[in-house]
């Protein structure tokens, strides 16, 4: 597992879907409640998870690029191809 930070918000990638899921639960909480955050499970196996960052319920800030009918999440100038 490791973390990156980047001027949009916080990724982490993880290699294990458990602790993919637990990330993103524990980033969810607040102490106010609860922030929307996103994770998808990658082509190569890997889990992206992206933190708040100013998500809603309706939009979502997270770098997305599609090419060609295929969905990739951005992350440090490099596309992870989101799996279907």
């Amino acid at each position: 597992m490791w973390h990156i930070f980047c001027k949009i918000n916080f990724i982490n990638i993880l290699k294990i879907k458990k602790n993919a899921f637990n990330y993103a639960t524990k980033e969810s909480q607040t102490k106010d409640g609860f922030r929307e955050v996103s994770g998808f499970a990658l082509e190569n196996g890997d889990y992206i998870v992206f933190g708040p960052s100013n998500n809603t319920r309706k939009e979502s800030f997270n770098p997305m690029v599609t090419r060609n009918g295929k969905v990739y999440a951005k992350f440090e100038g490099k596309l992870y191809k989101i799996k279907s």
